[in-house]
């Protein structure tokens, strides 16, 4: 049986109520949007130095279109599971084979978790290497203050690590060889890692160009009708 959507109470955004029926009319609910656009800082957890990213996202953002985003700004490959985690709940994709698993998803948006600047959420990929990411609101900004399509990467410092690297304790271990020529495992670690992987780099242009598929498509505007003469 696949566990049921909750129900976020308004009065408080971390208190759930998971036996609580959906809305007689099916949709999700919603919650008062001053604004339109949030500022979202994203930063991996235990892992030094920091690996994070600044993104725009509409408020509203479905969660399982925001996990993609995700993966696009980040930089991973979306090889392995995930979920996001509100306190003690846990979001993702139905599991009917392994049940009980996480709360379905599908139709819960970004703002139905985190409300307003301040309010964060955990978002978890690969549960072997559990690579956390947390969350968190630092604008609330209106639709008409941003030019650009969203969703977009407005800042960020350093490369994802790779992927199946053993978590953060691994993924120390391996830059640390890395950026010791004398290390005993330079070597190995080069060639796994790939010539072109370097800890510190960060290209949020080559970023930005993977989330402009996420970009709402601009609608054709009707061909001109011409109109005949006599």
């Amino acid at each position: 049986m696949v566990a049921r959507r909750p129900r976020f109470i308004l009065q408080n955004w971390n208190t759930v109520d998971q036996t609580a029926h959906d809305p007689p009319d099916g949709r999700t609910f919603r919650f008062r949007q001053p604004d339109d656009i949030f500022q979202l800082r994203v930063r991996l957890i235990d892992v030094s130095p920091a690996i994070w990213r600044r993104l725009l996202v509409p408020q509203d953002v479905p969660l399982p279109r925001l996990h993609h985003i995700l993966q696009a700004t980040m930089g991973w490959t979306d090889r392995h599971l995930h979920v996001f985690k509100v306190g003690d709940v846990r979001l993702g994709e139905p599991d009917e084979e392994y049940p009980p698993g996480p709360i379905d998803y599908r139709g819960i948006t970004l703002n139905q978790i985190v409300r307003y600047k301040g309010s964060t959420c955990t978002y978890e990929y690969d549960f072997g290497d559990s690579w956390e990411h947390l969350i968190e609101v630092e604008e609330e900004l209106p639709l008409e203050s941003v030019g650009e399509a969203l969703p977009r990467c407005v800042a960020g410092e350093r490369a994802c690590p790779p992927e199946d690297c053993g978590g953060p304790p691994g993924y120390a271990s391996l830059v640390d060889a890395l950026l010791d020529p004398d290390h005993p495992e330079h070597r190995d670690y080069r060639v796994w890692a790939g010539p072109r992987f370097q800890p510190d780099a960060f290209d949020i242009e080559r970023v930005n160009r993977r989330l402009a598929r996420f970009a709402p498509r601009r609608r054709r505007s009707p061909p001109s009708v011409r109109k005949r003469s006599g």
